[in-house]
């Protein structure tokens, strides 16, 4: 059995439920042995008592022995379970009264006055026997008697107080039990607090702000406190990791930018060397390759600001995103795609238009790019209740749905477009960007009667 996944609430149940029933067995044990004793101890008074009203009526005159047997010598060993009661009285070895076959064990070295009790068997019965030993003056041996009774009634007597302490035990475990849950739920739950902490934070948005360490036990503060710590270095890692990038993007471009206008000179020097032309070609496009990666890494750092003051601004939907796609229509045609842009009504995103423009073209590109020549590519602008959409439709291959999960991720490319130029980073920044304007990345599949298209679900703002 693997414990390993069990929650809180079971462990605890087990171990103190378990501690619970073993205390039971335990004290069911000790409880037997108690309740046995005391049912033997009072049955033996009860013995005692009348085999001492025998011994007190013998008398001795002239050598014989005289006795009475009290009315109330074992009317006193009279009990529910009818239990039979023998006696047997002897004077030395020889028999005076009672059941003669009635087993005798005393010898005539026994102490004046000694009582003892044994158990012995009589008529097929187990009973348990009670002797006195008595010794007058005037007799040279002494005056055994005993009584003996069958055990119905002590056995009666301790099982129904074992019943009585089962019951006890049952119905004290049963009541722990039964509120043990709702105790360590109570117990658990500045954990659950905890959890909520983390559960309420956005999954979609990266938070290194410190878990409130108000109202919490002793054993929580030193962990959230290490929690707290764990996620300040992620923060002060992540922090750097972004400076870094976009530091170096930035630092980056200006040599770039010279470089890539040293290539266009030496283009347009006429030369006759054809290798040369295509060396200087293989250049110019690693250029811009390197040059659109950088700028889709400065976008990516710009997208993953956190500043309220960036994130917060409102644009025009449809005026932003109609004067990109008039920006983008001659690219589009120059690789034989046409570009459509439909809006019946216009809103406002939570973004900046500059923002807005990087989101929706990096989509737009992309499907360019990957739509191949021939296509086309349709920018659609639609209004719902709930929320605003931007879709982004082509008649291309689309991404196949096993891949779409992984789409988002920086640096993804299929399998399939390795040898196309891309830097994978379009849907990262685009799905980062719709993040901070409150919304996400939906895919709709490409089947034989629509396109594939990628749809920005926003929060209406209106």
């Amino acid at each position: 059995m693997n414990t390993s996944h069990w929650s809180l609430t079971r462990r605890q149940l087990v171990v103190v439920g378990g501690s619970l029933t073993l205390l039971a067995i335990l004290l069911g044990v000790g409880g037997a042995w108690f309740i046995e004793d005391v049912a033997e101890r009072m049955s033996d008074r009860m013995l005692a008592a009348s085999v001492r009203s025998i011994t007190d009526t013998i008398r001795a005159e002239r050598g014989q022995v005289s006795l009475e047997l009290p009315p109330g010598a074992f009317g006193m060993l009279e009990d529910n379970a009818r239990d039979n009661v023998y006696y047997s009285v002897h004077h030395g070895s020889r028999f005076l009264t009672g059941y003669r076959d009635f087993p005798n064990p005393v010898g005539t070295g026994a102490s004046n006055g000694s009582t003892g009790f044994r158990y012995d068997d009589y008529l097929d019965q187990r009973v348990r026997v009670v002797t006195e030993v008595r010794q007058l003056p005037q007799l040279r041996d002494p005056v055994v008697v005993q009584v003996a009774e069958t055990l119905d009634e002590r056995g009666a007597l301790a099982r129904s107080m074992l019943l009585g302490l089962a019951l006890l035990e049952a119905t004290l475990v049963g009541f722990a039990i039964f509120l043990l849950r709702p105790a360590i739920r109570w117990g658990l739950r500045p954990v659950a607090a905890v959890q909520s902490q983390i559960a309420a934070r956005d999954p979609d948005k990266i938070d290194f702000t410190p878990l409130t360490t108000a109202d919490v036990t002793p054993e929580l503060s030193g962990l959230i406190l290490g929690f707290n710590n764990l996620l300040g270095q992620l923060g002060q890692a992540t922090e750097r990791s972004r400076r870094f990038t976009a530091d170096a993007s930035h630092q980056l471009r200006t040599p770039l930018a010279a470089l890539r206008a040293h290539v266009e000179l030496l283009q347009r020097r006429s030369t006759n060397d054809a290798q040369q032309m295509a060396t200087i070609a293989d250049i110019r496009e690693a250029t811009e390759r390197l040059q659109r990666l950088l700028t889709q890494l400065l976008a990516l750092a710009r997208a993953e600001q956190e500043e309220d003051g960036l994130i917060a601004n409102l644009c025009d939907a449809r005026a932003v995103i109609q004067n990109l796609c008039m920006r983008l229509a001659p690219g589009a045609a120059a690789a034989g795609v046409e570009l459509h842009f439909r809006a019946d009504l216009s809103f406002t995103v939570k973004l900046p238009a500059i923002l807005l423009e990087e989101m929706v073209s990096n989509l737009i590109e992309n499907a360019v790019r990957y739509g191949g020549a021939g296509g086309e590519v349709t920018v659609e602008l639609k209004r719902a209740p709930d929320r605003n959409v931007i879709s982004i439709s082509d008649t291309g291959p689309g991404i196949p749905v096993e891949h779409q999960p992984l789409a988002t991720q920086r640096f993804f490319r299929l399998p399939r477009d390795q040898h196309l130029s891309g830097s994978g980073l379009g849907l990262s920044i685009a799905s980062t960007l719709a993040h901070r304007a409150g919304g996400k990345i939906e895919f709709v599949s490409r089947t034989s009667s629509q396109p594939f298209t990628v749809v920005i679900a926003i929060p209406s703002t209106d």
